[in-house]
């Protein structure tokens, strides 16, 4: 049995995983940034860290797990939040020259 190398059993020992812990704080701009920002951390380095084809495949499917949770994170903004007021959760690059977010 291969290990899970995504998602390892010591990220599981606790009763809540530290990521979820640290998002639990902040906004959902800041969580939103936090998750493209790991996304990106891992496509980037793809293959550097571990030069080899399965270090490449490990830095990918955990860029994978981190699109997963963008898209359920999108999802429960968009199920919470009515349509008139999620403007003004996340601002994207190009809606206006201010670029900060207010929740």
């Amino acid at each position: 049995m291969s290990k899970d190398k995504i998602n390892p059993p010591h990220y599981k020992d606790n009763p809540i995983q530290t990521f979820d812990a640290i998002t639990s704080q902040m906004t959902d701009a800041e969580k939103i940034g936090a998750i493209k920002f790991n996304i990106c951390k891992y496509i980037m380095r793809m293959g550097k860290k571990v030069p080899t084809l399965e270090g490449a495949r490990d830095d990918a499917g955990k860029a994978h797990w981190y699109c997963e949770k963008l898209l359920k994170e999108l999802t429960d903004i968009i199920k919470r939040t009515p349509k008139n007021k999620r403007d003004n959760i996340i601002k994207f690059k190009g809606d206006d020259d201010d670029n900060t977010n207010s929740k």
